[in-house]
């Protein structure tokens, strides 16, 4: 086996190092949690306007819903096929990190729209930083689901096979869709072909998690 991939404590997992790293997640992911509440700010102190101004509501529902998502898989992922390696440990917190300049960038661009003459360059970049974030977070949560399926597979039952495959082909399609928008979300020509490529793809998901389904037996 790759030294990299090799549990650290051998065939044991130590409990405590399993539950201070998720812990540890746990707070990173309430924090980006909390950032995308403050960004909503005041607004000459009328404290419901912010909440209900589009340019900063859209935001925060994409924010809240990609966090929310994020929590229930990565604590999925640590219920049944964490295992406690240096790849594994080191792609958790990429993974986090990768999380918090998501929600950055999520920020950013709620900034950007709202300037009095914001360009398109600057509406674009901030789109496309978001995306590649986004690339990072998806691709690493799929490989962490990815090495734990492989590495766990005979622990398994049934049920949890198929999440974790269809969890892990998930993510990586998704990775696909914000690769394929960070590259190319560069023009408003763009958009129209985007949206498709992105349809498509949603439908690969969908087909391909039933094929899986029937392919994952015991």
């Amino acid at each position: 086996m790759n030294p990299w991939l090799k549990p650290i404590l051998g065939d044991t997992q130590d409990e405590r190092l399993l539950h201070r790293l998720e812990a540890f997640s746990d707070i990173v992911i309430g924090f980006c949690m909390a950032e995308l509440t403050f960004s909503l700010g005041t607004s000459n102190g009328d404290l419901v306007a912010p909440v209900l101004a589009l340019p900063k509501l859209y935001p925060f529902v994409l924010g809240f819903f990609t966090i929310a998502i994020m929590w229930w898989f990565h604590n999925r992922l640590f219920a049944k096929f964490f295992i406690i390696n240096t790849v594994m440990i080191v792609a958790n917190f990429a993974t986090l990190g990768s999380l918090m300049l998501m929600i950055y960038f999520i920020q950013a661009f709620s900034i950007v729209v709202t300037l009095p003459n914001p360009t398109d360059s600057q509406i674009f970049s901030a789109a496309r930083l978001y995306f590649a974030t986004g690339s990072l977070v998806y691709g690493l949560l799929g490989l962490m689901f990815a090495l734990g399926i492989v590495s766990r597979w005979s622990q398994l039952d049934l049920a949890d096979r198929r999440f974790g495959v269809r969890r892990a082909f998930a993510s990586f399609m998704a990775t696909a869709v914000f690769v394929t928008l960070s590259v190319m979300f560069n023009s408003h020509a763009h958009i129209k072909p985007i949206l498709v490529a992105v349809a498509i793809l949603a439908v690969a998901v969908a087909i391909s998690r039933r094929i899986v389904t029937r392919l994952v037996r015991d």
